[in-house]
């Protein structure tokens, strides 16, 4: 799918939820008809990102009610992603939040983990995963870790997230809140969660700070 198409595809699920949700959100931007204002449902910028994310090789740009009024009452967000060669959002987690992702230019590698039942100790989580090229689709439950991953070494790439809340926020990334803890998490703890020698464990350290 070309990539102007997938934009127009992505944009018309954008302008159907909040159409959608601003006539059954219980928190309308206004109750007042003769108060409503254009500029709350009108948002400008989102082909470009202008916010980068230091060593990851990821710019961002989000798309929410402090810049679109009218996002507040569709209780949604959206996140425009450009992606480096090799760039990525590492794994993260949103706790309230779906995520929907839209591939528009180049192909992002996505993931979540299933993890196993406290009653199956020893089973392996799932790992449910695709490669998203222009107009894929793919869908991350809330509280599910995940990532999203540029493969390729000689092309950037792009995505649209639309989030299912508006306090979605960005979060920090598991290694870093880990490995870079202030006062540190001590090392028997990590080992015994992650099967590393302290060895390993300072390497990793040292790496996030």
């Amino acid at each position: 799918m070309e990539p102007n198409i997938a934009i127009s595809m992505t944009m018309y699920l954008i302008i159907s939820n909040i159409f959608l949700y601003s006539f059954a959100s219980e928190a309308p931007v206004h109750e007042d008809s003769k108060l409503v204002n254009p500029n709350d449902y009108f948002g400008s910028g989102i082909n470009t990102s202008d916010l980068p994310q230091p060593g990851v090789g990821v710019s961002l740009n989000i798309i929410d009610a402090n810049k679109i009024p009218a996002l507040k009452s569709s209780s949604m967000s959206i996140v425009r992603g450009d992606f480096d060669p090799l760039g990525g959002v590492p794994i993260h987690i949103h706790p309230h939040s779906n995520e929907l992702v839209v591939g528009l230019k180049g192909s992002i590698h996505v993931g979540f983990l299933v993890p196993c039942s406290l009653e199956q100790p020893t089973c392996k989580s799932q790992h449910v995963t695709k490669i998203l090229n222009p107009g894929d689709v793919f869908i991350i439950p809330e509280g599910r870790i995940h990532y999203l991953q540029n493969m390729d070494r000689n092309a950037s790439a792009t995505a649209f997230t639309i989030f299912s809340n508006i306090d979605f926020f960005i979060p920090p990334l598991i290694g870093r809140t880990i490995f870079a803890a202030d006062p540190p998490v001590d090392d028997r703890i990590i080992e015994n969660s992650f099967r590393l020698d302290k060895t390993a464990i300072e390497d990793v350290k040292m790496k996030f700070n």
